[in-house]
C-alpha cells in the first residue's frame, strides 16, 4: 500500500489541471513549435558577421591625438579590434596578463587571459605583435589608455 500512494498522488497532481494551466501549456507549445520553425527556415551556413577593425598601434595613436575624443570612441569602443603594434611590456596584472605597445598617447593595453600565459612568456620589448581583442574602452583618467579586453595573439 505504501509503493501505491505516491503513484496515485502523482496522478492526482498530474491529471487536475485548471483550464488555465492548461491554456498557458497550449500557448508554450505554439510558441515552441513557431520557434522550431523559424530555426527550420534559417540555412545551415548562415553566419554572423562581426564587425573586425584592423589597425596599427600607430593609426590608432594619429587618430586620437586629432583630437576629436567622441569619434574617436564612436569608430573604436565596443568593437573587436586587431592591432599590430611593438611591444614595450609584458606583465601580470591582478590575475591577467598586460601586454603595452610602444610608449605612447594613449597607451595601449591589450589584456589576456591566464590561457595565453605560455605564449607571453616568450615575448620581447620589441617584438612586433598581431593581437585581436575585443570590449576596446578609452580610459581617461590618469593616464590615457585604450583598454583592450579577451585578447589573443594572431601572430
Amino acid at each position: 500500500m505504501k509503493r501505491i500512494i505516491p503513484w496515485i498522488l502523482l496522478a492526482l497532481m498530474f491529471g487536475s489541471f485548471t483550464s488555465s494551466q492548461a491554456a498557458f501549456v497550449d500557448k508554450l507549445n505554439e510558441d515552441l513549435e513557431g520557434m522550431a520553425e523559424y530555426f527550420r527556415g534559417l540555412k545551415k551556413d548562415t553566419v554572423v558577421v562581426e564587425e573586425v577593425i584592423t589597425v596599427t598601434h600607430q593609426q590608432l595613436i594619429d587618430e586620437y591625438r586629432k583630437g576629436n575624443i567622441v569619434a574617436f570612441e564612436n569608430k573604436y569602443e565596443d568593437k573587436t579590434l586587431v592591432v599590430t603594434g611593438v611591444v614595450s611590456e609584458v606583465k601580470k596584472v591582478a590575475n591577467k596578463y598586460l601586454v603595452t605597445f610602444a610608449k605612447a598617447e594613449p597607451q595601449i593595453h591589450c589584456y589576456f587571459s591566464k590561457e595565453h600565459k605560455d605564449q607571453l612568456l616568450k615575448l620581447l620589448k620589441g617584438t612586433e605583435l598581431t593581437v585581436k581583442g575585443e570590449r576596446c574602452k578609452l580610459n581617461l583618467t590618469g593616464e590615457i589608455r585604450l583598454k583592450i579586453k579577451d585578447c589573443q595573439i594572431i601572430k
